[in-house]
């Protein structure tokens, strides 16, 4: 059984009701500027310490990006400490209504403050709480069983 890193595993899959809250933030660069898309903890799986899944909307900038640099960097947080975690594209499966991409995990950096501790990137309050996490499931799904 593969222990995943703490920062990795709040994406792990599992109890997806349980992490509504738990949030990241990919930044990518394009057209020059820093791009920043916020994922929810439906959209990340992490598969290993050096792998990690995205499922993200096919027609969004950060896909775009992704399919011209294939480089990346993830930001979430966990035990009061910033993980920024820089990855690189291995694979991608993109149509008109999917975009998937296994991202390798490159390098860690932990970015903690003495003052402070950090609780979360960003927080999500589900407007439809049922319909969106049966999405995750699926999207959680799809990701684990990413085949190209």
């Amino acid at each position: 059984m593969t222990v995943l890193p703490a920062w990795m595993a709040q994406f792990d899959g599992t109890a997806i009701e349980d992490k509504t809250g738990v949030s990241a933030i990919l930044a990518t660069a394009g057209d020059g500027w820093p791009h920043v898309a916020y994922l929810s903890g439906g959209e990340i799986l992490a598969v290993s310490p050096d792998q990690i899944r995205l499922y993200l909307w096919p027609a969004s900038g950060t896909a775009q990006n992704l399919k011209a640099s294939g480089r990346a960097s993830l930001h979430s947080a966990t035990g009061g400490i910033v993980w920024e975690a820089r990855l690189t594209t291995s694979r991608l499966l993109a149509d008109d209504r999917t975009f998937m991409a296994e991202m390798c995990v490159v390098d860690t950096i932990r970015h903690r403050a003495p003052y402070a501790d950090v609780r979360a990137m960003i927080d999500f309050e589900l407007a439809d709480a049922a319909s969106t996490l049966e999405r995750w499931r699926g999207q959680i799904a799809r990701l684990g069983a990413f085949v190209q």
